[in-house]
């Protein structure tokens, strides 16, 4: 388990210096609003929604890993866990 950080989050910014609506997604809190790096930040995540944080900072709009990411972000938690999981595993 890992726990969110302000330094780690400025760690897997874009290169833009901001986030990807893929890495939003992970943590529930896409579209962005004022504050969101607050309510996350002390929350523990599993290493497989660590490692797909920290991948979606290089994911495109277009990108096949964003699709599914998408795709994710209507699942309920233990489904995304699941899915994370494999995501990971198979990339």
């Amino acid at each position: 388990m890992f726990i969110i950080t302000k330094d780690w989050l400025k760690q897997h910014m874009t290169d833009k210096g901001g986030y990807t609506a893929a890495q939003g997604r992970i943590f529930s809190c896409y579209p962005f609003t004022a504050g969101w790096k607050g309510r996350i930040v002390g929350l523990e995540i599993s290493q497989e929604e660590k490692e797909g944080f920290e991948s979606a900072a290089k994911v495109g709009s277009k990108d096949k890993v964003s699709v599914l990411i998408n795709t994710i972000a209507k699942l309920n938690d233990d489904q995304k866990r699941v899915i994370r999981a494999w995501i990971m595993q198979n990339i």
